[in-house]
Order: structure tokens, then sequence, then C-alpha cells
């Protein structure tokens, strides 16, 4: 599988980010290809050294805005792909999506192979705006989207040449009022699409922290009434759609220590000198100071059920087994041990005090 990450004349400062988060994450054992826009060599030369990427340089900055320029950029790498004869399916990985698990690039490659279909990617039914503005998603008309793993060869499907062609064309006027994943959507169907939610998408979300349990937590941006926050899930090895860096930031500082407890002036043992207990290792002397990092216990798997059931007026077992992070066989077990019972299609109720 070929990783492939397009630079667009705005994403400096999250190619930056991305950059960090990947090699973050450890060893990446796909090729990479930047994809980038003249006005940003020194970025993108920058960060193919850090990645032992190649880069590929367009003759255009495709400033046309969305879809339009987005849509040119995504039809000239099918196109280059096509030049340099790349053989392998490739990822195409905008630095609004973030990977967040090691070894994440052999997971999508095994899982990608294992699926069987030339598409692979996160799929929902496509979301179209009224006259007031409101999105409406429609049952049974389905898209993949775009942050996705795509088949060698785009350039040679003749079904799809003239929607390429369509997408390819510079002037808002005769471009399609739509972005490609939509555009291309029933052509994509046709050959087989697999949907997965191991790339997960979380459109126009921001705010991005670690829950209590480790889990990833997002919320929509507050302009943004139609994009929706909550738990990433764990399955997910790619997440897609933050829009102010804070996801690649957490994977970037992921593993950093916990914020340390103050302990101001307490003394902890009698030497000749005295010794302070501070939060942060930034103290004057190391000698004389001794930096103490308090973690709490972990929470028991009743404390992380009983948890999600105080955050819900109608607990229900697919809620609770979502944000407690454990197995539903686990929760039901759980459950009567903390006085309450599961009723049909999974509602709990809490069982009467005698």
């Amino acid at each position: 599988m070929l990783i492939v990450i397009p630079v667009g004349p705005s994403d400096a400062q999250n190619l930056h980010l991305l950059t960090q988060a990947i090699n973050r994450l450890g060893v990446v054992e796909a090729p990479i290809l930047i994809v980038s826009v003249p006005s940003l060599r020194a970025e993108a030369e920058a960060a193919a050294n850090k990645l032992n990427a190649t880069v590929a340089f367009t003759e255009d900055e495709f400033a046309n805005g969305w879809p339009v320029g987005p849509d040119r950029m995504f039809i000239w790498t099918i196109r280059h792909l096509g030049e340099i004869g790349n053989n392998q399916p490739w990822l195409w990985l905008e630095p609004d999506a973030c990977p967040i698990k090691a070894g994440w690039d052999v997971t999508l490659r095994n899982e990608y192979h294992a699926a069987g279909k030339p598409y692979f990617g996160f799929t929902r039914p496509t979301a179209w705006r009224d006259k007031e503005g409101n999105l409406t998603p429609i049952e049974g008309d389905n898209m993949l989207l775009g942050v996705a793993i795509y088949p060698p060869h785009m350039h040679k499907d003749q079904e799809l040449a003239p929607l390429l062609n369509d997408l390819s064309l510079p002037d808002p006027v005769s471009h399609p009022p739509v972005p490609w994943d939509i555009y291309l959507r029933w052509a994509f169907f046709r050959k087989g699409v697999h949907g997965a939610r191991i790339i997960y998408d979380r459109w126009r979300t921001c705010n991005y922290i670690r829950g209590d349990f480790e889990e990833i937590l997002c919320e929509p941006l507050p302009e943004e009434k139609h994009a929706e926050g909550g738990i990433i899930p764990d399955e997910a090895v790619i997440v897609h759609g933050c829009k102010d860096g804070s996801l690649h930031r957490l994977v970037i500082g992921r593993d950093a220590p916990k914020r340390l407890f103050i302990l101001d002036e307490v003394p902890l043992v009698q030497t000749p000198r005295e010794i302070k207990a501070v939060g942060f290792a930034t103290a004057p002397s190391v000698e004389d100071t001794l930096v103490v990092t308090l973690t709490p216990p972990k929470p028991t798997k009743e404390q992380r059920v009983l948890e999600a059931l105080n955050t819900m007026d109608q607990p229900r077992v697919g809620a609770i087994v979502e944000m407690s992070k454990l197995d539903k066989v686990t929760v039901k077990k759980i459950l009567p041990t903390l006085g309450y019972e599961v009723l049909h299609a999974g509602w709990i109720r809490k069982l009467p005090e005698e």
C-alpha cells in the first residue's frame, strides 16, 4: 500500500502536525508520497525528509476553492500515479486526518487485502442540503468518504474516465457542484466498496481529548450545527475531520507524563537539606529537589460501568459497552452486582430496593 499525503495551499500547519504525529507513532512500513502545490515546496520537502518520503509537485496551486481545488488535486494525483507506474492500492491521507495507533499502516494494508474490494473506507448515507441549508441524509444513497484506500490504475477505468475529466475542470461553472466522493460514489459502489470504521470520519470536529478510560473524545465545531462529536471507536486507526489540530497534538503527546500533583513544601524524608516535592521537573537543583508523580489508581470494571450508567437517563447495554470499553458479556455480568437488570432489546433498569 502507498500512502499519499496531499498538500494544498492552506495545509502547511496541518502537514507539520501530521508529520510529527506519524513519527510519534513509530515505524511506517508503507512508502509515502507527498503531493504538494508549488508554493509549499519548502514545507513539503522538510516533511518528506522527516518521513523518508518522496515528493511530487503539481504545476498548479489548485486555489479554486472547495470543491474545485481539492477535486483537481485528487484527479491530478490519479493521473500522476499512472504516469509513475504505481501498481499498489493507495491511501489518500489528507492533513486534517491523523493516524492514532502504532502500526496503523500495516493494519490498514492487511484489512484492505482481507476485504477483497477495490475501495475501502468510511461509508455513510449521502447528506444533501435543502434550500434552508439543512443537511438531510438519504438512506440507500451511500458514499465513501474521501480519506480512503483506492485501487491502482484508476486512470485506466473507462467508466471513471469521463467523470474524472469533469472533476479536473478549473472553471466552477463547468465543474461538478459536489466533491469527488459524492460525484463518483455510484461508480465506486458498482466496483465494490468495503465500509470500515478503522478509517473513521468525524466531519468538522475539534477539541480532541482523552477521557478517563483513555478513549478519544471530540466536539463539533461550534458554528457547524450538523457536525457530531463523541467517542472515537476503539477499532479506528485513522480519524479524519479534525479542524483545530487538537487530534494531531493529542497523538504527538499521547505518552507524555500525566499532570503531576503539586505538593509544595511537603517534607518527604529527614535529610540535612530541605527537600520539596514539586509538580514539574523544572526545579533549580536536582540534588535539592525530589520530583514526585502521583498516578491515581485505574478504575475497576465495575466503576467504569457505574460511571457510564450515571451519565444516562435511559441506559442500554450497547451504550454502556461503548462508553466503558468493556465487552458485552462482561457488562451483562457486572450489571446485576450493581443492582441493575437487562430487559428486552438491551434496555437496563435499576432493580427495586428490598
